[in-house]
């Protein structure tokens, strides 16, 4: 049987119930991946729940049974930021709702979306860079 796959953002367990390893990070009590990886639990007391990167794998990425998921209204994605300009960002969406795409979408990061006050102020140059991974909801 084959470890399960994390990818950046997931969230994996409750600081309640396990401790953070190698390989992630801690957000709102909550333990979340920093890489892409095979989560493991090594015992203990509390249980330390860890990702560890894998540079070649022998299994593909499960998506959904049929089709393609596509990027719906409210839905969480992971995108990386392709393009800057002036009053936007262009993105490569990479992960919808948890499931990695087979196809890469296209997205647009608005001035107006990065911040919900100030938004006079806000520079998209300062905000993201080509390559930054975003995590963010479909609007």
């Amino acid at each position: 049987m084959t470890a399960p796959i994390a990818i950046p953002g997931q969230h994996l367990g409750s600081l309640a119930d396990y401790s953070p390893g190698a390989g992630t990070h801690q957000a709102a009590q909550q333990i979340v991946a920093s890489i892409l990886g095979a989560i493991s639990i090594a015992p203990g007391a509390p249980p330390t729940i860890s990702v560890s990167s894998t540079s070649t794998s022998t299994s593909t990425p499960r998506g959904p049974p049929t089709g393609t998921v596509l990027p719906a209204v409210d839905a969480e994605v992971l995108a990386r930021v392709v393009r800057i300009a002036p009053r936007q960002a262009t993105v490569a969406i990479l992960v919808v709702a948890g499931h990695v795409c087979s196809d890469e979408f296209q997205g647009v990061i608005r001035v107006e979306d990065v911040r919900a006050t100030e938004k006079d102020k806000v520079r998209i140059q300062a905000s993201f860079r080509p390559g930054d991974i975003v995590r963010a909801k479909v609007g």
